[in-house]
């Protein structure tokens, strides 16, 4: 089984699954991952600690604005503001002031020197809104459970963050999560017909992008 998937499965499962769906330079992309799979040397301990760390480091006189993205399309709006919502207490257990704004493209909010705006998004977000994540913050962590994102749809989503000018601080996977028989279908594949009109979604705002 464990050759049938390997050989098989496009999803992405760990941080070497990342790293080749990544492409170019996966080597150097921060993949953080609390699996119970094969865990980086370079990086160790809670996925929300460390990105809370990496966060606050440029901190000084200016605020830091970070994009929280989820990447699951069946739960991507839970898991960026779960996420979002566990890095601003990292942040602040640890004397740096943090609040989480809400989705990228609402009301803007004032923020305070020294600190740390936590704003949350999905891949399904209008092409005016991808500009204001390149032009407005200054990074996005992208998170996903694990086995529920293919391959190829990072390699999209990676496109889309280059055409929008949008740096990638992180690549977070989390435990896949299972509730019964609804948890256990929610980790079989996409088909290819799903697969491939997501594709071709992403595939066209990548384009607008490039051309505006």
């Amino acid at each position: 089984m464990a050759v049938i998937r390997s050989r098989t499965d496009t999803r992405l499962h760990d941080e070497d699954d990342v790293r080749g769906a990544w492409g170019p330079g996966g080597e150097d992309l921060v993949v953080l991952t609390a699996t119970g799979r094969r865990r980086s040397r370079r990086f160790a301990g809670r996925p929300s600690a460390l990105v809370a760390r990496r966060l606050a480091a440029p901190t000084g006189s200016m605020p830091v604005r970070a994009v929280v993205l989820g990447v699951d399309t069946e739960d991507d709006h839970q898991v960026a503001r779960s996420f979002a919502d566990e890095v601003a207490a990292e942040l602040v257990d640890g004397g740096v002031p943090a609040n989480v704004t809400g989705p990228v493209g609402g009301p803007a909010k004032a923020a305070k020197p020294f600190e740390v705006q936590l704003a949350t998004a999905t891949t399904r977000v209008p092409l005016s809104e991808w500009r204001i994540i390149g032009e407005r913050y200054d990074g996005v962590i992208l998170v996903a459970p694990a086995g529920r994102v293919d391959a190829a749809d990072l390699s999209e989503i990676r496109a889309l963050l280059t055409a929008a000018g949008a740096l990638p601080l992180a690549v977070v996977l989390l435990p896949r999560r299972r509730t019964g028989l609804a948890g256990a279908l929610s980790g079989i594949p996409a088909t290819p017909e799903t697969a491939a009109g997501a594709n071709l979604v992403r595939t066209r705002e990548k384009a607008a992008l490039t051309k505006s």
